[in-house]
């Protein structure tokens, strides 16, 4: 496992030979790791899902975990539905994990399901109601149902849990960027940027940025031009 951080390569390579040698599951998870490093998220979560459908006779944990593995590399590779799929078996075996109730539910609402990623993250929040990330995540899902007053509420829940969390201000940014806010959205934006510099977050912040200042520099909109009126109906003599 340390080596497929550090030479995912040779990871690989050594993973197969154990295999080809009868080294089973284990073998196989290894190869899994390899490939999640070397960014082949598709086969990496064929591995992960083939050794949690083979490791029935494994403690549920076990199962659990390449479950949560092959999701994830799922996520990675952009297939959120696939993702959700194996959140699904992961939950079936232990139905009350947060962590699998938050993934499913990020998977939920990047496959474009508002509603049943808000269903998953208000369980994980009756469970663990201190959990700053899927507080972020039911405020992006609450935006994209236009329950922009609830997400702004758990966004600012998030940020007071958890003052150092960068996610929160992102997200926080475009709710009163919504609302007009434009200066309160700069604020929390630049502080993304100080906060996680050379990440995709910072990326994000920048980008968002960029667009705040495009729609300032707008000119406004022309006004429409005014409808002839109708001349009123004539009385029939």
């Amino acid at each position: 496992m340390a080596l497929a951080r550090a030479n995912p390569h040779a990871a690989f390579s050594q993973a197969v030979q154990w295999r080809t040698r009868g080294g089973g599951l284990p073998a196989e998870h290894c190869e899994g790791l390899a490939l999640l490093n070397l960014r082949q998220f598709e086969e990496a979560a064929k591995r992960f899902h083939d050794v949690a459908e083979g490791s029935t006779a494994a403690s549920v944990e076990l199962r659990v975990q390449a479950y949560d593995n092959a999701a994830q590399a799922w996520m990675l590779a952009n297939q959120p539905k696939n993702a959700k799929a194996e959140f699904d078996a992961a939950l079936k075996l232990d139905p009350k994990n947060v962590d699998l109730l938050i993934g499913r539910g990020q998977a939920s609402g990047l496959a474009g399901d508002y509603w049943a990623a808000l269903d998953d993250l208000n369980v994980a929040l009756d469970i663990d109601p201190k959990r700053a990330d899927a507080l972020v995540l039911r405020a992006a899902s609450y935006r994209r149902v236009k329950a922009e007053d609830l997400a702004m509420d758990d966004v600012n829940r998030a940020i007071a849990l958890d003052p150092e969390f960068p996610d929160a201000y992102v997200e926080r940014g475009i709710l009163m960027a919504i609302k007009g806010d434009y200066e309160g959205a700069k604020r929390d934006w630049k502080k993304v940027i100080e906060m996680a510099p050379d990440t995709f977050l910072a990326e994000q912040a920048k980008r968002n940025l960029q667009e705040l200042e495009k729609l300032k520099n707008q000119p406004p909109a022309a006004p429409a031009a005014p409808s002839t009126p109708k001349k009123p109906p004539t009385k029939s003599k």
